[in-house]
This record gives C-alpha cells, structure tokens and sequence, in this order.
C-alpha cells in the first residue's frame, strides 16, 4: 500500500487490564500498514497499565499516552477523540488483540471503494483459549446513503420478526474504520455507559446516519476475548431497568433522522430480547424469588404495551413461545422455557 499514505488513529482505552495489555499494543504496533497513530488512555488504572503504556511510548514514537481520572470506556474513548489527527480512527478495547492485517485491509477497502466506513468479522477468543470465527453477516458488500439506515444501523439495534437472531449485525465500535472528517463535522461523542449501557449504539446513531458509503467484509480480523462472567449469566437485577432507559434513549435519538415507522418494529425486538435475556439470567441465578422476578418483567407496561401489537407469532418458535408467556403472563412456562435454554448452553 505504498501509495497510500493517509493517517489510521487507533484509539485504545486502558483500564486495569495489565494481563493484556502488552498483547494489544504489540498487535498494534506490529501493523503491517505504518502510517498509524496509537492513543492510550490510561482511565485512571490502579493497576500497572499505566506504566506498560509509558513504556509502550518509549519504545514507538507512534504511541500517545494520556493519563486521566476514570470516567469509564465512552468518556475515554471521547479523550482519543479530542486527540486524534488521522484522517480514519479505529477503536480497540485494551483486552483483546487485532489481526496485523487489519489496518492495511480495511483502509485498502475505504480507499477503492470511496467509503467513508468498513466494518470486517471478528474472531471470539475463549476462556480456554479455543477461536471461534464469527465472520460478518454481509460478505464484500457496499451500501450507499439511505440504504445504510436500513441495512446497517437498523439491523445493529433489532432485526426483522422473521429473522433468527435479535439483531444480525453487532453494534460494537471495534470492529470497523471510521471517517474523522464525519465525526468532526457532526461533533460525534460516546454517551457515558453509566448512564446509558450499550453506548456503541448510540454512537452509531449518530455516525451511521450521517455516512454515505459503508462496506462489510467477511475476514476475521479482531480478536474479542470473551469475558467468562458473562457466560455464567451474572444476575443484575437493575439490568432491565437499564434496558428500558437505552430503548428511550434509542428512540430519542433516532427520531432526529427517520420516522417511528421505520424503526420501531426492530426497537421493539431489541427490548423484548433483552426482557428474555433478563430471565435467562434470573434463572440461572441463586435469587430465590425467581417465579416472582419473572412475573414482575411479564407485569411491566412497556412490555405489555409492546406485545399488544407486536407481531411475535412471526418469530422463530423459541421466541414465538417465550413472548407467547410474556404476553400472558405465564410465568412457569417462561421459566421452564429459560430453564432449558440454559441447559442447552452448557
């Protein structure tokens, strides 16, 4: 790629993940395109992040190192931002680790294909260490102005009643190139997560709709390492709650750019996945009251309000089942339901 010669800023927030650390920049710097800049925040780590990033930063003159009080990953994620002179930023989360060709890959695709935005697959690093490929849901595919709302930022938040998972495209940020010119003249920033979970999406409402040309490519190119307190399904009873204030925020957001009709159906699948991921977790938990903890999601008028008109019977089975008993509020088939599920995962 010796003609090309434009800037990648490749911003990485860094909190108490000294475990890692060294693996993800050392993917970083060993990119086979040069032409990079790597911002480290270190969120005020009480660990020895903040000296493996110092270091980092003798070593390679590309590296930038920012210490700062810890706000959490959105607001760091907004100090690389403030930072950043490339005319591309990446995001890479201090945990996990790229492919050597990803830089070099995705800008090779934006500049031939005049996007301004290229999300690639991703490979989930296991516990025990096993790769599992997840290559993209689109395979070399460009899409232009409008069709982006539809086929990329509405399939991030909810998929279609048909469809058989919740939503066929991840939403997260670390997977893709984005454009510094859109981010700068539409001021884009990440909302905090402590006040809105998921705050990818929320940055991809506001990024998406403002791209022109975004292209998907299957290859596998970052490596997310799978948080295994996330598969035992931890019990959080404020979750849901959280789920409700996102949907809100989501619906904010997007009325800004589309109509209600365009999006609402896809926002309705979101929630109700994440009232059934709820009582997955209950189930799975040591809570005692779980019959009860179930019937007071099954009871919520958001909830209810949804099932009145949304079109469930259109789901694939399982779903179709589980929103069946959330409408009618039958809490033991939801449970026995959650049960297996459960079982089935291992």
């Amino acid at each position: 790629m010796k003609e090309i010669n434009k800037k990648v800023s490749i911003i990485v927030p860094v909190y108490n993940v000294e475990k890692y650390l060294n693996i993800c920049v050392k993917s970083i710097v060993n990119q086979t395109y040069k032409n990079i800049e790597i911002i480290l925040i270190d969120d005020g780590s009480k660990d020895n992040c903040g000296s493996i990033c110092d270091e980092w930063a003798k070593k390679d003159c590309r590296i930038h190192v920012v210490h700062k009080e810890n706000e959490g990953l959105g607001f760091a994620r907004n100090t690389g931002l403030d930072y950043a002179s490339g005319e591309y930023v990446m995001y890479v989360d201090s945990d996990d680790y790229i492919d050597l060709y990803m830089v070099e890959k995705l800008l090779k695709e934006a500049i031939n294909r005049k996007a301004d935005t290229v999300f690639c697959g991703l490979t989930r690093v296991q516990p025990n260490k096993e790769l599992l490929q997840i290559p993209s849901y689109y395979d070399d595919k460009l899409f232009v102005g409008e069709e982006i709302i539809d086929s990329v930022l509405l399939e991030m938040i909810g998929s279609k009643p048909t469809e058989k998972e919740d939503a066929n495209l991840f939403m997260s940020v670390w997977h893709a190139l984005y454009s510094m010119d859109i981010i700068k003249e539409n001021n884009i920033r990440f909302p905090s997560e402590r006040k809105i979970m998921c705050e990818d999406i929320m940055y991809h409402i506001d990024y998406l709709t403002h791209a022109n040309r975004v292209v998907y490519i299957k290859d596998c190119l970052y490596f997310y390492r799978v948080n295994p307190i996330s598969l035992s399904q931890v019990y959080d009873g404020t979750r849901f709650e959280r789920q409700k204030v996102l949907s809100k925020a989501i619906c904010t957001s997007l009325n800004q750019y589309i109509s209600q009709e365009r999006y609402i159906i896809r926002e309705q699948r979101r929630l109700l996945g994440g009232a059934r991921g709820q009582i997955l977790a209950i189930v799975a938990s040591e809570e005692k009251n779980k019959l009860m903890l179930i019937k007071n999601i099954c009871e919520d008028e958001e909830i209810k309000n949804i099932l009145e008109k949304y079109p469930y019977k259109l789901n694939p089975i399982k779903h179709r089942i589980f929103n069946f008993g959330l409408k009618y509020r039958i809490t033991i088939l939801i449970y026995i339901l959650a049960f297996m599920t459960n079982k089935c995962r291992g």
